[in-house]
């Protein structure tokens, strides 16, 4: 297992070299211009860590443009980018034609093989989480003519997620990588279900034929008949067309338990004052055998036992409620890594 990282401490730089240690960083594709009136600074520690398939990359400084090349060799499976901002803004266009957003209450979720220019006019304070290899549904949804994404949420969810973030990089500079990936998935399930509903809306489901048996399955997902039967019949089309459609997200029945999957860990998420017979019974809803068939199915799918993240947001989300630190507190090892 590949893990790696790199740091670049202001206090250590004079400051009028920040800005070449910052650009030495970049890769090949990747350029740096300052925008900052006076000498650019790394106003907080950069930091960048490299593990498992995920890279956090964390920065503070001075205001800047930075382009990147489009990924001349795209991966079979796109890396996707979640930036979010949490001081200034980020305003950033993909592929000369995308302009979004990132800033505090709003993440931006992106296809990062596209080309991109990111501008901070002012100092900003940001991490931007790349997942090389997930299971998102989102990241199926985006294309070259649709590359990125403007996620905006609620005061109380951007609070907890801001401080899972901070959470995942004190785990990552301790070293606990355990923990650092058991985090990691709740943030990337918990993105998947804000992104999917936006990507949906700004693309009408009667221009993408699969889009519109993606909402089907979303909406019918607790019903026991459905299948490859009942979607050939809603949406008249033939075995060999659904199955040429679904091919890309692994076929039928794995799309259907995937979106199962999902859409019962957010149910069981969102309703975390019940016991386990309440989480039996959606299990059940959602056509699984039992709980623990449930658990098992989302372990081997998204390699984390549910009810351990079930868990740790429940004392998160406990914690927010009275009033105290919205972090996820996690025991166990953990690692960290560096972006290339």
């Amino acid at each position: 297992m590949i893990r790696r990282r790199f740091r670049l401490d202001p206090s250590q730089i004079p400051i009028k070299q920040h800005f070449a240690e910052y650009a030495a960083k970049l890769g090949k594709q990747a350029r740096v211009r300052s925008l900052a009136t006076g000498p650019w600074q790394l106003l907080g520690m950069l930091e960048a860590f490299q593990f498992d398939g995920v890279e956090v990359v964390s920065g503070h400084n001075s205001a800047m443009e930075y382009e990147r090349a489009p990924n001349a060799q795209p991966n079979a499976q796109p890396v996707i980018a979640v930036s979010c901002c949490f001081e200034g803004q980020l305003a950033m266009n993909y592929n000369l034609e995308s302009p979004v957003v990132s800033r505090p209450g709003q993440m931006v979720v992106s296809n990062a093989d596209s080309r991109a220019q990111i501008v901070a006019e002012s100092p900003a304070r940001w991490t931007i989480l790349y997942f090389h290899s997930t299971s998102m549904l989102t990241a199926r949804l985006l294309t070259e003519a649709f590359p990125a994404l403007e996620v905006a949420i609620s005061k109380e969810l951007w609070n907890w997620f801001a401080g899972s973030v901070e959470q995942l990089r004190s785990l990552l500079q301790r070293d606990d990588y355990a923990s650092a990936a058991t985090l990691l998935k709740v943030i990337e399930v918990v993105v998947d279900q804000l992104a999917v509903p936006q990507v949906t809306a700004l693309r009408p489901i009667d221009e993408d034929r699969m889009l519109a048996v993606q909402a089907f399955v979303d909406q019918h997902a607790k019903d026991p008949d459905l299948g490859v039967n009942l979607l050939c019949k809603r949406f008249h089309m033939s075995r060999a067309t659904l199955y040429r459609h679904m091919a890309p997200f692994g076929g039928v029945k794995r799309y259907l338990q995937n979106r199962r999957l999902s859409m019962a860990f957010d149910e069981m998420r969102r309703a975390l004052n019940k016991d386990d017979s309440y989480y039996r019974t959606l299990a059940l809803a959602f056509q699984f055998r039992s709980l623990p068939d449930f658990c098992q199915r989302y372990r081997q799918q998204f390699g984390v036992d549910p009810m351990v993240l079930l868990r740790a947001t429940g004392e998160e989300l406990a914690g927010a409620e009275d009033g105290t630190s919205t972090i996820i507190k996690f025991d166990g090892d953990m690692s960290a890594t560096l972006p290339s």
